[in-house]
């Protein structure tokens, strides 16, 4: 048995998971357990008297070589670094992370620095995948016609699509950032109705409703929905805004509803004051057929003209009422 391995503890020495290597203090390895010869098998050769940065990312190399010299400088400390220690066969990195200490014979004079890894790739890959979900996830935000924002119980913005932004952008001049209160981002109109509806999401309630936007010369119709959002604990952190763009619509409706007035407003005057005047004048009309005294026919007349001057007024309403004027 090396000397060496005579101060390092038995069960990092059999270990099928723990690396363990002990470097001189120009950084050069002197010994390596089995853990750590089948995590670095990329190398196929020896590593006794191969300096550490050999076997390391290049971008790590420092951080390694910083953590050597700190152990040099406090021996009686235990420093800990997550670096890609290197290249596996397939062209991926892995990661370790390292505690290193300096290593002491029975005398207490040190023989090294020993470097305990464990590999916490796994870690790095789930983050990885989360970063990746996310920036699909805000891809499919951005590329949506409606704005959405979520904020915790506390008010304070966790995420924002582009429409939102862009929004708040052109109502307030200013650029929201995660972190801000969203409050700053309510009109002073709408700033009752918004706490309204906050409160109730907090309670679990979800709200939807059109509203008329106003903001100088600038108004505009948007469907606002407010909905509370849990983890995966389903435990309750916060509340999100979707508000969608309806203004075509609604002033489509708006169009329609009065189109619909108005012809009931029509239908009003056609059934009442145009058959009532239609039907004085058809009476008339027999009337001045039988009858056979001159001056009693002159009357109907007069009275049949009068009936069509009324007439011809309602159809004027009417038309009026059509053209809207």
């Amino acid at each position: 048995m090396m000397l060496i391995e005579k101060f390092i503890p038995k069960y990092l020495l059999q270990s099928q998971n723990i690396s363990v290597a002990i470097l001189n203090t120009n950084g050069e390895y002197i010994f390596v357990n089995e853990a750590f010869r089948k995590r670095f098998d990329f190398w196929n050769r020896e590593f006794v008297g191969v300096h550490l940065s050999d076997t390391l990312h290049p971008d790590d190399r420092k951080y390694c070589m910083k953590m050597i010299e700190e152990c040099i400088e406090n021996p009686h400390q235990i420093f800990q670094i997550k670096i890609r220690n290197a290249y596996k066969s397939d062209g991926r990195f892995f990661w370790i992370k390292w505690e290193a200490s300096v290593l002491e014979n029975d005398d207490k004079s040190p023989l090294g620095i020993m470097c305990v890894g464990y590999d916490v790739s796994s870690e790095f890959f789930i983050k990885e995948q989360l970063k990746s979900s996310e920036i699909r996830l805000k891809a499919m935000m951005d590329s949506t016609n409606d704005g959405n924002v979520l904020v915790d119980t506390n008010y304070k913005v966790l995420n924002f699509n582009k429409v939102a932004q862009e929004s708040i952008f052109s109502f307030f001049g200013q650029t929201i950032t995660y972190g801000d209160d969203y409050r700053n981002y309510v009109l002073a109109d709408d700033y009752a109705e918004f706490q309204q509806y906050f409160q109730k999401a907090l309670q679990g309630e979800i709200t939807r409703m059109e509203r008329q936007i106003k903001f100088g010369d600038f108004t505009s119709w948007i469907e606002v929905t407010y909905y509370p959002v849990y983890d995966a604990d389903n435990s309750l952190f916060g509340v999100a805004f979707n508000y969608v763009d309806i203004d075509a619509r609604k002033k489509a409706e708006i169009q329609i509803t009065n189109q619909n007035e108005k012809l009931t407003q029509i239908a009003w005057q056609q059934s009442h004051k145009v058959r009532g005047a239609l039907s004085t004048i058809m009476g008339l009309i027999y009337l001045i057929k039988e009858e056979k005294d001159m001056e009693t026919k002159m009357k109907y007349i007069n009275l049949l003209e009068n009936t069509s001057v009324s007439l011809d007024k309602v159809i004027h309403l009417i038309m009026d009422v059509i053209h809207d004027k």
